[in-house]
């Protein structure tokens, strides 16, 4: 729970809102006192209004309280940019980590700060604070939000006919190549097990190579297809 009435330096905190519909995330944000409960138009931008409207509403979950203000921009930053690359849009016009308490901040100023943030890596230090003080939360949803969020992106084809460019494909062959993260590692029998019963069940879909003919699942991707004996 937040401490409203706190004068200290760690009374900052990042929250999340999330729609009444679905319980999908859609907003990240930083603020002390009250600033998770605001909803006014002068305080919330037109695409969050708009959300917040066809959800029914939304609701608050913390990600970290009891912060100071430089741990709680870089917590923020670090929330967006992890909702965003898993594919979720949220309603906030930044990547984050921009703006000082009690003042209103110019279009210019906020794309200078937005420039001067993007592309920063944070240290290892910083991202174990992070970790540490998101944990310690100790958040996690109730089976009933579980469902509803399961519910809400079941049939979602995002990336349905999507093709990744020469480029990008050259970029990422160019990042794996040498990757020796578990040279010499043996699976241990526990892992094995969670490895065996998260793949249980599933059906693959099945394929056939226009060469040789022969009929399996995805991993005749490396074999057949371009790399085909009977390729001519």
């Amino acid at each position: 729970m937040v401490n409203i009435m706190s004068t200290s330096e760690n009374r900052f905190y990042v929250y999340e809102h999330l729609r009444s519909d679905t319980g999908a995330v859609f907003y990240v944000g930083k603020g002390t006192g009250k600033r998770y409960a605001v909803r006014s138009h002068h305080h919330r931008n037109e695409f969050w209004q708009r959300t917040q409207r066809k959800a029914g509403g939304f609701y608050v979950r913390m990600v970290a309280t009891d912060l100071d203000e430089e741990l709680a921009f870089l917590i923020e930053q670090e929330r967006i940019s992890q909702l965003r690359m898993t594919g979720i849009r949220l309603c906030n016009l930044t990547d984050g980590g921009d703006g000082t308490s009690g003042w209103a901040k110019t279009k210019e100023w906020r794309e200078k700060v937005g420039a001067a943030h993007r592309g920063k890596v944070v240290s290892a230090d910083v991202r174990a604070k992070i970790s540490a003080s998101v944990k310690a939360n100790g958040f996690t949803h109730t089976e009933e939000m579980r469902q509803k969020m399961s519910d809400a992106h079941r049939g979602k084809k995002r990336s349905l006919g999507y093709k990744h460019t020469d480029e990008w494909k050259s970029a990422q062959r160019e990042w794996v190549t040498g990757n020796k993260s578990r040279t010499g590692q043996t699976r241990s029998n526990e892992e094995r097990k969670r490895a065996s019963v998260a793949l249980s069940g599933r059906i693959q879909t099945k394929i056939e190579c226009p060469h040789c003919g022969k009929i399996g699942g995805n991993a005749m991707r490396r074999w057949h297809f371009e790399n085909c004996k009977a390729k001519s």
